[in-house]
């Protein structure tokens, strides 16, 4: 009775992780990284290649959860805020709140988060996160993060 109670709960666990990969936040295209959870790696904004230093760990990246919650850096100061997405693509950033640390270069910072307010869609293709403006003009482009990266 014990082994057919664990095989029953065995059963339900997996049901579960498969609905849970099948949700809104998931890419399209089988094998593709998740919009949420996944930590991207910010490597072209506006057109420009975004390049970290050689020797500094740390690294512009955006991160979104599962409670519609999201943050980012940009080289000096951390932002977050809320976001909105459906299944059709459709992503919208709101910035609530930033820190405010004066550094050398804010240039891509400042740009990264003026571009998180035009976003309007999203497309994750080949395990990167590109996110366009509402007439498909490309804004920033991300590689998601591994554990070996």
């Amino acid at each position: 009775m014990r082994r057919l109670r664990f095989a029953g709960l065995v059963i339900c666990i997996g049901m579960l992780s498969v609905a849970c990969l099948n949700g809104p936040h998931k890419s399209s295209s089988a094998g593709e990284v998740s919009l949420v959870g996944t930590k991207w790696k910010l490597v072209e904004l506006a057109g420009q290649a975004v390049v970290t230093k050689p020797g500094n760990n740390e690294f512009s990246y955006l991160q979104l959860s599962s409670d519609g919650k999201f943050s980012a850096f940009a080289g000096c100061n951390r932002f977050s805020g809320k976001f909105d997405q459906n299944e059709e693509s459709v992503l919208r950033f709101t910035i609530q709140a930033s820190t405010r640390m004066a550094c050398v270069n804010m240039k891509t910072e400042q740009v990264f988060r003026e571009e998180l307010k035009v976003v309007s869609r999203f497309l994750i293709k080949n395990g990167g996160l590109i996110l366009n403006s509402a007439d498909e003009v490309p804004l920033a482009r991300f590689e998601a993060v591994t554990d070996s990266k």
